[in-house]
């Protein structure tokens, strides 16, 4: 699926000490610990697949150096193309990332308009990252537990309303929380660069560009990007998703 990565300069990212959170101990109605839905056990499969192995493996190795030793980040992936391959690329990243650490991985949800993970994990109509965002309720009351080992996972929740605005100090305080919560966050933003992922990408540590090849043309990767960089995103490279045409 990921046929190349174009690398950016290390940044100074904004670290804070290894969190050891408590694992979420709520899980989607339904659901157990030991019953995952179809999208979790091919992601556990595909982790272990040795080709889409070696390729996250280097992909994960290039992020993880972008931060200081023993430190974590906060890392959202937004994209030019299709917002499945966004999704794709999150869910493979943070289930590398738990192979990686002894503490927590959260993996969330802020595709506004797909809602991708949402569908993926059969959490549609749970509450979560909009709830928080709009209600000032912390995070941690909607985060739920994976059939993955130090994977938790955050649903977009309801859709947004234009009479319910996001403020730029709840996404502030919401990427702080994750920073104390989790050795690693993990952000899937979707293709559609909606407000909320602009205020999102301002705040996490590192922003990277999924781009699907065949679906998005190189104007589209542009603007994307400058978008991006003009909400704030500290945006650190581009990954290449797809069959090469």
């Amino acid at each position: 699926m990921m046929s190349s990565m174009v690398d950016a300069p290390t940044m100074a990212a904004h670290v804070s000490p290894v969190p050891h959170p408590a694992p979420p101990n709520r899980f989607i109605a339904g659901k157990s610990p030991s019953v995952g839905t179809t999208y979790e056990m091919c992601l556990a499969l595909e982790h272990d697949e040795p080709r889409l192995a070696r390729q996250f493996h280097r992909l994960v190795e290039t992020i993880v150096s972008q931060f200081p030793p023993e430190r974590g980040g906060t890392i959202l992936f937004a994209g030019a193309g299709s917002s499945s391959h966004v999704a794709d690329v999150a869910g493979y990243v943070a289930r590398q990332l738990t192979q990686r650490c002894s503490s927590g991985v959260i993996l969330v949800d802020a595709d506004e308009t797909d809602r991708v993970l949402s569908q993926r994990f059969a959490a549609v109509t749970e509450k979560g990252l909009v709830e928080t965002l709009q209600d000032d309720i912390p995070a941690t009351k909607f985060v739920v537990a994976t059939t993955i080992m130090r994977l938790a996972f955050l649903a977009f929740g309801e859709h947004l309303t234009a009479r319910r605005t996001i403020a730029p100090v709840a996404v502030r305080d919401v990427v702080t929380e994750w920073r104390a919560n989790y050795r690693y966050t993990v952000v899937a933003a979707g293709a559609t660069l909606c407000p909320l992922a602009g205020l999102l990408a301002r705040q996490c540590d590192a922003t990277y560009l999924v781009v699907q090849l065949g679906a998005a043309d190189r104007q589209q990767t542009v603007i994307t990007a400058q978008k991006l960089t003009a909400a704030g995103a500290r945006l650190l490279g581009s990954i290449a998703t797809g069959v090469r045409p």
